[in-house]
């Protein structure tokens, strides 16, 4: 358990990294991105799924009832697309400054820079990686996360099947931030899965903290930098060797 909370540690670090002069001026960009994008996302799905329930009420009223039901259905799989298709959009967008502000996190922590860093790749080449990148990411989103979904409709285990999915967005979206300063070295989404499965506990914590961290209203829409600059330090300390945690 040691690792799982010292990777919950590592995702609230980036907070004290954002103001420093070197970093926060890669924070702005990513950070409007991640605001329009996530409040956009919430306004329509929220207020498309408040019409279709008008709808069927106004057709079924006997489905009025069930409504308290519903909405944290909604919730769920809201969530799930948020954490997933959101978050890659919104990388896939951001990623030319993800990329140069897991640099600037880095070139801080260490007082070095990096010559193999995102710094010295050009812009159009390193969002043609992303895309490639991003598609990779949701070949395999979809071939275990759909299989989840059947999770919730088989009696019994749908008990247990938000804590299932909570642990599966968590595993997603830290590989999601990793993937960017470990990308900066040259390594592909294959081998950040490789080294995130030999160090499970501390990307699992680190996981959970970011998803915890995007329920949280305000401090959702900072993430994707908080999560980039921790994602960058946990890399940095605790990645870059062979120890396991």
């Amino acid at each position: 358990m040691a690792g799982f909370f010292a990777g919950l540690r590592y995702s609230l670090s980036g907070f004290g990294l954002l103001g420093r002069p070197g970093i926060r001026i890669y924070v702005l960009i990513p950070l409007l991105v991640n605001s329009v994008l996530f409040t956009l996302t919430i306004v329509y799905g929220t207020s498309r799924f408040s019409r279709l329930l008008d709808q069927l009420i106004t057709h079924w009223a006997w489905l009025e009832w069930v409504t308290w039901l519903l909405w944290p259905l909604f919730l769920l799989l809201m969530l799930g697309f948020v954490f997933f298709c959101f978050s890659m959009l919104a990388n896939l967008i951001a990623a030319p400054f993800n990329g140069r502000l897991a640099t600037a996190v880095e070139q801080e922590l260490t007082g070095a820079p990096n010559p193999e860093s995102a710094a010295s790749v050009g812009v159009i080449a390193e969002t043609i990686n992303a895309v490639r990148s991003e598609a990779e990411k949701i070949r395999y989103f979809l071939l275990r996360g759909v299989p989840l979904l059947v999770l919730f409709l088989i009696p019994v285990i749908q008990l247990a099947a938000p804590l299932i999915w909570f642990i599966y967005a968590a595993w997603m979206i830290a590989l999601e931030y990793l993937e960017i300063p470990l990308g900066n070295r040259g390594m592909l989404f294959p081998q950040v899965r490789t080294l995130a499965k030999a160090n499970r506990n501390i990307v699992l914590g680190y996981g959970t903290g970011i998803l915890l961290l995007t329920m949280m209203p305000g401090v959702n829409l900072m993430v994707m930098p908080i999560a980039v600059s921790g994602a960058t330090k946990m890399a940095l300390e605790r990645l870059s060797g062979n120890n396991k945690s």
